[in-house]
């Protein structure tokens, strides 16, 4: 249990069972990882000044599915299974990645973010409420670092994050 803040200038290892609140590192993995993974192949990071497209109600990109957008979304965000999203997302209710969807931007949700596994985010992941990374999701990049917050987090096992987390109740390392 680590109140308060806590760094490091090269790697954080939280073991299954840990409670944060704070972290920066160049790399935060959770057990099963001991050092910082290869990076996820991706594009570059997207640029923040595209003027996003509005979408009323729910929005969904289907499993393998691909696409460039910026989007602002009334409802919830769901990514298939393998989709990839190229651009920044904020959502007024939830956004939900299917294991193995990746994306190249920003997640922004009203409510909760929720990756199910295998997913890769190259861009700050916010959730007003909670966000949960589950097993073998990397956030951010050694060149695009990151910073995951909500109110609650929770990280499965072997998670990397390039970056911070930051949250208001906590964050929690699941087995």
């Amino acid at each position: 249990h680590l109140d308060g803040r806590t760094s490091a200038d090269t790697l954080v290892v939280l073991a299954a069972g840990s409670h944060v609140f704070r972290v920066a590192a160049p790399c935060i993995v959770t057990a099963q990882l001991t050092a910082a993974p290869s990076p996820a192949a991706a594009l570059p990071a997207a640029p923040l000044s595209a003027v996003p497209r509005r979408h009323e109600g729910d929005f969904r990109l289907d499993a393998g599915q691909r696409l460039s957008d910026n989007l602002v979304v009334t409802g919830d965000v769901t990514l298939g299974e393998g989709a990839e999203l190229r651009g920044h997302v904020k959502a007024h209710g939830n956004i939900e990645l299917a294991r193995g969807a990746r994306v190249t931007g920003a997640l922004f949700a009203k409510r909760d973010i929720r990756c199910a596994g295998d997913n890769c985010v190259l861009g700050p992941i916010s959730a007003v409420k909670t966000v949960v990374l589950g097993a073998g999701t990397q956030a951010g990049s050694p060149s695009v670092p990151c910073s995951v917050s909500g109110w609650q987090i929770e990280l499965g096992p072997a998670v990397a994050v390039f970056g911070t987390l930051a949250s208001v109740d906590g964050c929690e390392v699941l087995a």
